[in-house]
């Protein structure tokens, strides 16, 4: 959809912790991961932020629900979406994951993420940012 980030990768095997599967902490691992390189994409990588504006992510909430069995090795497409904007301070994501077997998508996981972020120096520290015009619009693909 509009604004969708996807990534494509294969499965690792320190994702499946001695087993065939991908297991919980591998998609949590997966969702951190996918969450720094849609940030990347729409040039609000973490280091940016930080160097540019003492902008440091904060996530109050990440939850991850197992739908089927992902296998070591197997290619997984994670799609990443900003689905909401909160009072200008925070974005709420939902991220899903899909195995390519036989030329079709099965849907393994699904996830979201409510993500912020807090002012990291200065008078403000600690203290959540507010997101401004140009930051909701790369957020939310109105920037593209």
């Amino acid at each position: 959809g509009a604004g969708a980030f996807v990534h494509r990768w294969r499965v690792p095997y320190f994702f499946c912790q001695y087993s065939r599967r991908i297991q919980h902490s591998g998609y949590v691992r997966a969702l951190e991961d996918v969450v720094d390189r849609f940030l990347a994409d729409r040039e609000l990588s973490i280091g940016t932020m930080l160097s540019s504006r003492g902008w440091i992510p904060v996530v109050s909430r990440a939850r991850v629900s197992i739908i089927a069995d992902a296998v070591l090795e197997e290619t997984l497409y994670t799609v990443f979406t900003v689905t909401d904007v909160f009072k200008r301070v925070s974005f709420d994501a939902r991220v899903d994951w899909y195995a390519e077997r036989d030329g079709a998508r099965v849907h393994t996981a699904t996830g979201q993420i409510l993500h912020a972020y807090a002012v990291a120096r200065g008078e403000r520290a600690g203290q959540l940012a507010g997101l401004d015009d140009a930051t909701i619009a790369a957020l939310t693909g109105g920037a593209r």
